[in-house]
């Protein structure tokens, strides 16, 4: 990872995606479905990245766990993240951030999907003019 002057890491973005609105699943079940937030960067060989989404799910069925997953192109990047149950909106930002390795270049898709762990609840993603829902893809570095 490369240092700045006062030797502070220095990232570079790659890509992002931001939303204003609201995504709810279309049906109470635990088929992962897109969130919406999807960016296609190009990046190198033999480097670091990080994916992040920083959103506010939730769901609104009732207390439930929901899982969050990333996917690069066709390939899962990221099985999954399990937010625990709640059933309580939180206006604060949730981060959900996953670090891996290239090997070699490429221009890919990156998405958000998400779903309930148990059927029979919907799962909503939050998002208005105040908190945007936000797909962040970065280079951190060489490996």
């Amino acid at each position: 990872m490369g240092f700045g002057v006062d030797r502070v890491p220095t990232y570079r973005v790659l890509g992002s995606h931001a939303l204003s609105t609201i995504f709810n699943t279309s049906s109470t079940h635990t088929t992962f479905q897109d969130e919406g937030l999807t960016k296609t960067v190009t990046y190198a060989a033999n480097r670091i990245l990080r994916i992040s989404f920083i959103g506010h799910p939730h769901a609104p069925g009732g207390a439930q766990t929901i899982n969050i997953r990333f996917v690069r192109g066709a390939s899962t990047v990221l099985a999954s993240f399990q937010l625990p149950a709640a059933n309580v909106l939180n206006v604060e930002s949730t981060t959900f951030t996953k670090i891996f390795f290239t090997s070699a270049g490429a221009t890919e898709a990156f998405k958000v999907q998400i779903c309930a762990q148990t059927s029979n609840t919907g799962v909503t993603s939050y998002g208005d003019a105040n908190y945007a829902r936000v797909l962040l893809i970065e280079d951190l570095g060489p490996q």
